[in-house]
């Protein structure tokens, strides 16, 4: 059961200075795109994933209604 363990994700955020609809708490601000580099299935390939993400985490988090979004980013970006 991986509900209740942390999960990291390491990647880049490349801010947009523009607004659009964050794709972790689905509010409408200032976002940039993260993205995770994660190994491809032939060896020594990489695969790049990712999506728009508020720029600014405070306001991500007060926008967030459940984790639902949050945990399905995290499983996208893990496979």
């Amino acid at each position: 059961n991986d509900k209740n363990k942390f999960v990291g994700l390491q990647g880049t955020f490349q801010s947009l200075n523009k607004k659009s609809i964050c794709s972790l708490c689905h509010g409408h601000e200032e976002v940039g795109m993260f993205l995770v580099e994660i190994k491809g299935d032939v060896q020594g390939t990489f695969v790049k994933k990712g999506n728009y993400i508020c720029k600014d985490g405070v306001a991500c988090n007060q926008n967030m209604k459940s984790l639902d979004k949050l945990n399905d980013f995290i499983e996208r970006l893990k496979k």
